[in-house]
């Protein structure tokens, strides 16, 4: 896929892409276990029997999720500017090599979810039904 005189070029890309995938996979493991502890948390509030308790709880866990928003906010632009780094680089490197590689290589890089295993924009998309 590569031409000869990229091929150096497109090994270091390719591991600073690992790099940032890597990331992203840890921070939305994290993401998934929080998730989890606050789905929890939600269904404990549901068996708090003390009115008083039960809407200091009811606000607590109501800012517990709007950070978690914003940590999701912040991941999904994580993934959308890097992608869009990419886009840029090889642009760049098709201006100044003369080839034509840029869509074949974004093509290949959808194939691969880059950036999305689904539970972001799920989870993302989820919170407007809370």
């Amino acid at each position: 896929m590569f031409p000869p005189e990229g091929r150096q070029f497109f090994e270091g890309l390719n591991d600073e892409i690992k790099k940032a995938q890597g990331f992203f996979l840890r921070q939305e493991i994290d993401a998934k276990k929080k998730f989890e502890e606050l789905t929890h948390h939600v269904t404990l509030l549901g068996q708090m029997e003390d009115p008083v308790l039960k809407q200091r709880e009811f606000k607590r866990l109501r800012a517990a999720f709007l950070e978690f928003y914003r940590q999701l906010n912040l991941l999904k632009n994580f993934c959308l500017l890097n992608y869009a780094a990419i886009g840029k680089i090889i642009k760049k490197f098709d201006k100044n090599a003369l080839t034509a590689i840029k869509k074949n290589y974004l093509a290949e890089l959808d194939k691969d979810n880059l950036f999305n295993t689904g539970f972001l924009f799920f989870y993302f998309y989820a919170f407007v039904a809370f």
